[in-house]
């Protein structure tokens, strides 16, 4: 059986709890785990380790889950990595509404 190639997986969470229950729910021999706890953080490792995959808490010390969307949105090199946006809190209609129009954005 040939074996997988390693997937890059950006987990992007400040609460180091959360950071692991993510990591254990996805980790497997063939997924390498990297980890970010602030927005500044996780654009400088993406620039760095090009990543398969993000997993994206909203709330974040330095900038909020937008604005790294926004942000990686905006750069070429990073617009294509897929974003998984978690959040252990409910959106309001306007957070609703603005991650549609991030993803209308960056699928056309």
């Amino acid at each position: 059986m040939p074996s997988l190639a390693v997937k890059r997986l950006l987990v992007v969470e400040d609460n180091v709890a959360e950071q692991m229950s993510i990591a254990e729910l996805l980790g497997h021999d063939d997924i390498e785990i990297l980890s970010a706890t602030t927005g500044v953080q996780a654009l400088e490792t993406l620039r760095q380790q090009p990543c398969d995959c993000v997993v994206l808490d909203l709330s974040l010390p330095d900038m909020s889950g937008f604005e790294v969307l926004e942000h990686i949105r905006d750069d070429d090199t990073l617009s294509e990595v897929p974003v998984v946006v978690f959040t252990g809190r409910e959106l309001s209609a306007e957070e609703d509404a603005a991650l549609h129009t991030h993803w209308r954005a960056a699928s056309s």
